[in-house]
């Protein structure tokens, strides 16, 4: 059976480690836990003359010294309580006139919740226009929903498809079966619609009056199969009308097995696609190299979110950036992902304290910030909830255009360097622009869903690779002529030099549009390539470097990495907890 992961990843409070890789934070993980319930010693900090002299104190009533923090003249120790009691009672003097000082380790927590992602892509005044995602239903396939967040907003369905039970409940008793052991469900749901109000008269939700559905497909380390997902992909649709339900969001990945029309869930996305519900997916977080989006972000109908970062000053923009973990395209069929960015770092929302996640990062809090892709999407499944309640006879296809024209790209024409079209699509997803959009018909032209189910047709897209590595988009004219320009072009690099990229609060007036963004999500049917291509070189998709051609199913040998096993790649702030369990 196939296993599918999560993007979203745990920012511990400060006691915990930091900037720990996610492969030695999954080893590092059982004797941590071990250590700290069999040690009869705590966590202190000790302060002396100097840090030298702190380590000399503690080392003195044979305490462990556990990191040396000359900012504060201090050391990180272990003691017992007679340890520490020695040096509470000043029997060991530094110095005649400086005595050494104690202090346990306290934790840290976030006080209160906070709305900085709603602010950041201008939630809150379509929420003071009246529009708070009333009448929409998302349903979010994931580990599950706490009980006490299930209160914090409409539940109105409980699924439950892990393993070989199949449990589903509609009404006000969904939220009585609630539960989330892993906790990563419960912080994505929080994100689009917990309708908690913040101290300073925000809703913590991106939709707070719109309903959701939890659909437990993940156990309680976070792991699901394909046959749950697609099982719980089955139910949404066939109670999409009872319960209202128009998005869906799936913030997990699996590996590379297939092209996209062969894979099961991706098969699934298409259904619900075309069953007129709103896909949202999240990249991945195996960013920045290009081509490491899996599946089902790689699905050409779906609504793929990577993740940017407002450097935790979310009424500065000049500091704002994409993050590195954030993963790229193109796809191996040449589409361009991810579609759009949205927050998706260090975002604060609800979590059970007793949950897998909390239990391991946490420091027994009921809010929790997490960074990840994951996060991301349930922010856009947020917004959509929004733009149909605006607009209800919206399609998929119209959401997914309203949301591209109406995002606006890091940097302008004059900058020397932007995020490239592969690493942010159409750029930052904006709550207010996308609802009073009007756009239609820009988004997955040339694509057909029915035929692609049938294997009557299959598509690719206009994206490129030169001799010299470098990716690009065609434009969809009759030439089919390579598309020059900053962000059009693109060699894999990720760079952090760029800053200043959104210039205002305001998105309305800052960045702006890709002037043929409706490329990106046009397709051509598979092998019926624009004449250009073959000076591109680039016969024989996908790209004519992997052997993905004739295999079946499951026996493939994609170059790229499984999700969760490869190299960590840090975040760009230091100290940042790079990566994380997913």
């Amino acid at each position: 059976m196939r296993h599918l992961n999560f993007f979203g990843r745990p920012v511990s409070a400060l006691p915990i480690v930091l900037a720990v890789s996610a492969v030695s934070m999954v080893s590092l993980l059982t004797p941590s836990i071990s250590t700290h319930q069999t040690s009869p010693s705590e966590r202190y900090i000790v302060q002396g003359a100097s840090s030298a002299a702190a380590r000399r104190a503690v080392e003195q009533v044979s305490g462990q010294v556990l990191s040396e923090v000359n900012l504060i003249r201090a050391v990180g120790a272990r003691l017992s309580k007679a340890q520490a009691s020695l040096l509470e009672q000043a029997q060991l003097v530094v110095t005649p006139d400086f005595k050494i000082g104690i202090h346990t380790d306290a934790k840290i927590r976030t006080k209160e919740v906070t709305a900085a992602h709603s602010q950041w892509i201008e939630a809150p005044q379509v929420h003071a226009a009246g529009l708070d995602g009333s009448g929409v239903t998302v349903a979010f396939v994931d580990t599950g929903l706490w009980k006490k967040a299930a209160e914090a907003m409409n539940l109105v369905g409980w699924v439950d498809v892990v393993g070989d039970e199949f449990v589903a409940i509609s009404g006000k008793d969904a939220t009585k079966l609630a539960e989330d052991d892993n906790g990563h469900g419960t912080h994505l749901t929080a994100l689009a619609g917990s309708r908690t109000v913040t101290s300073s008269g925000l809703y913590e939700g991106v939709a707070p009056g719109a309903s959701f559905v939890s659909v437990r497909a993940f156990d309680a380390t976070g792991s699901g199969t394909y046959l749950d997902v697609i099982e719980g992909l089955d139910w949404i649709v066939q109670n999409k009308d009872a319960l209202g339900i128009r998005v869906a969001n799936l913030s997990f990945g699996a590996a590379l097995q297939s092209f996209y029309w062969e894979d099961p869930v991706n098969q699934a996305v298409m259904a619900t696609w075309q069953a007129g519900i709103v896909v949202v997916t999240s990249a991945g977080n195996q960013g920045p190299a290009p081509m490491t989006i899996g599946v089902p972000g790689n699905n050409p109908y779906a609504i793929t979110v990577g993740a940017a970062s407002d450097n935790r000053t979310v009424t500065d923009t000049s500091d704002d950036f994409v993050t590195s973990f954030s993963s790229t395209g193109p796809t191996y069929e040449s589409f361009v992902k991810p579609e759009i960015i949205a927050p998706g770092d260090y975002v604060v929302a609800m979590m059970d304290p007793d949950s897998v996640i909390s239990q391991t990062y946490g420091d027994g809090g009921k809010y929790f910030a997490m960074s990840g892709t994951s996060q991301s999407a349930a922010i856009v499944s947020g917004v959509v909830a929004l733009m149909l309640q605006g607009d209800p006879g919206l399609s998929p296809d119209d959401v997914k255009c309203r949301l591209m024209l109406s995002a606006r790209a890091a940097g302008s024409n004059a900058d020397a360097e932007i995020y490239s079209v592969f690493q942010q699509g159409a750029g930052l997803v904006n709550a207010a622009q996308a609802v009073y959009s009007t756009a239609t018909g820009c988004a997955n032209q040339n694509l057909d869903v029915a035929a692609d189910l049938s294997g009557e047709a299959h598509f690719a897209g206009p994206a490129a690779q030169d001799d010299e590595g470098l990716f690009y988009v065609i434009s969809n004219d009759e030439r089919g002529a390579r598309l020059e320009g900053e962000g059009y072009t693109w060699g894999g690099r990720y760079s952090f030099s760029q800053g200043y990229v959104w210039g205002g609060r305001s998105l309305f007036a800052s960045g702006y549009p890709w002037g043929k963004s409706n490329v990106w999500s046009n397709g051509y049917v598979w092998g019926d390539r624009p004449l250009s291509y073959s000076d591109a070189q680039t016969q024989g998709y996908p790209w004519g470097k992997t052997s993905i051609n004739g295999y079946p199913w499951g026996k493939t040998t994609i170059q790229g990495y499984p999700w969760g096993k490869s190299p960590a790649h840090l975040s760009h702030l230091e100290g940042e907890q790079a990566e994380s369990p997913r």
